[in-house]
């Protein structure tokens, strides 16, 4: 196409119907249609491969939705984990707080158990001291009566 527009060009210049700028023009025309035509195949090949692109672009965008949903489910799942974390300290706070009690209490009801056992061993010593002198006394006054009763046999 092009051969015959170069012998058609002076022609066209020197019979007066058309400018050299119209005549450059149809030959800018011409060759954009030579470069597009030509190109056509290239261009089809980048769209093909934009269009490619696009798709991996979506499928990666669609994994990206699904992470971020994975990683709020696990940061909702953190935080629940964390907070029963916290309870269970609180918890475990407070039932060492009450084991302390108990043992406190225990240490109370263990000292007062010792106090007792003394005073009833003391109590006993004190019950056996009377009940010997008791003893003592009634054997004396027994030989005192024996004594007494002997002569009147």
């Amino acid at each position: 196409m092009r051969s015959w527009l170069i012998g058609l060009v002076p022609e066209l210049v020197v019979s007066g119907c058309a400018t050299p700028s119209q005549v450059q023009q149809m030959i800018d025309d011409n060759n954009n249609k030579i470069v597009a035509e030509q190109l056509t195949p290239e261009f089809d090949r980048i769209n093909e491969l934009l269009a490619a692109v696009e798709a991996s672009t979506q499928k990666v965008a669609g994994q990206l939705t699904v992470f971020d949903a994975e990683q709020q489910n696990a940061a909702g799942q953190l935080k629940s984990l964390s907070l029963a974390l916290n309870k269970t300290q609180s918890d475990m706070g407070l039932i060492n707080e009450k084991i302390a009690e108990v043992k406190t209490f225990c240490k109370d009801q263990q000292e007062d158990v010792d106090a007792a056992v003394t005073a009833v061993k003391s109590q006993k010593e004190a019950l056996l001291n009377v009940f010997q002198k008791q003893m003592e006394d009634l054997a004396a006054m027994i030989e005192m009566l024996e004594s007494e009763g002997s002569p009147d046999e």
